[in-house]
């Protein structure tokens, strides 16, 4: 407004430096870059309030980042790894040796958000398993030998077990193709 009470529109341009990391409600203060209230009244303050947008993959608790990876219900159970492209683009491969069952969660050291003063938080996978839809009775059958083998199979189950893993392994004709490597790892 100006000394005659004639309000006036006057552009400016203001500048803050967003950092990485920075969280939610975190504010900027543009001292005397607002409207004036009333003729000869000193301008009002401007501020800036941060509010991060939704990202498709990560959502963010603090420094820490989360995401949620589907996960095929063969994966979970025989392991391997899964990659998950990180916000600067890298793409990170995470081993998974142990079963992973509902609930259970991955933490990754490091690779969350960048922490004001340095430092970053972690990266925290939690898994979302994936079903098959539809199982032949010869695949409900080889999973129910797979999670009943027993511990100590005597002479005639070692015997037939020996000759289920040959058929299996054989990556030219066995079911295992695309499934195990070459050298027999999973």
């Amino acid at each position: 407004m100006n000394q005659e009470g004639e309000v006036t529109i006057e552009p400016c341009n203001l500048t803050a430096d967003i950092k990485p990391g920075l969280l939610d409600g975190t504010h900027f203060m543009f001292q005397g870059q607002g409207d004036a209230a009333a003729a000869n009244q000193p301008a009002a303050d401007i501020v800036l309030l941060l509010k991060s947008a939704p990202h498709p993959v990560f959502r963010r608790q603090l420094a820490d980042l989360v995401a949620c990876v589907q996960l095929p219900l063969l994966q979970a159970l025989v392991g391997g790894a899964v990659s998950i492209q990180t916000l600067d683009g890298r793409v990170l491969s995470v081993p998974l040796e142990d079963i992973i069952t509902p609930g259970l969660t991955i933490r990754v050291p490091g690779e969350g958000m960048p922490i004001p003063g340095g430092g970053k938080g972690d990266l925290t996978l939690e898994f979302a398993l994936v079903f098959p839809t539809h199982l032949t009775q010869q695949q409900k059958m080889l999973i129910k030998a797979a999670l009943f083998l027993p511990a100590k199979p005597d002479q005639a189950q070692s015997k037939a077990l020996r000759a289920f893993e040959a058929a299996f392994r054989d990556t030219a004709h066995g079911w295992s193709t695309g499934v195990v490597k070459q050298d027999g790892s999973a």
